[in-house]
């Protein structure tokens, strides 16, 4: 089974973007107007920052999983989880 790297989809509140962060992959910090641009940065910019911030190989396989977080009340939860299979 491939090593999962989270990453944290929001919607900002200020500016109506979408923004993802990742626990797990240091240094990623992604902007985007939409979803499928923010999935499309993620795919292009996650592969090399974790080859270079965590050690992993080009060669490696490996899965991203990407979970919205709701700004709304706890009891009115939503989340989504997408997986990305990325082989470089």
């Amino acid at each position: 089974m491939p090593r999962t790297f989270r990453v944290e989809l929001r919607r900002c509140e200020e500016t109506n973007a979408f923004v993802a962060t990742s626990p797990d992959i240091p240094g990623l910090v992604v902007k985007a107007e939409t979803v499928g641009g923010v999935m499309d940065t993620i795919k292009e910019r996650a592969p090399r920052l974790i080859e270079d911030n965590l050690g992993l190989e080009s060669d490696d396989v490996y899965a991203i999983s990407v979970g919205y977080v709701s700004a709304v009340t706890p009891a009115v939860s939503r989340s989504m989880s997408v997986e990305i299979p990325l082989v470089a």
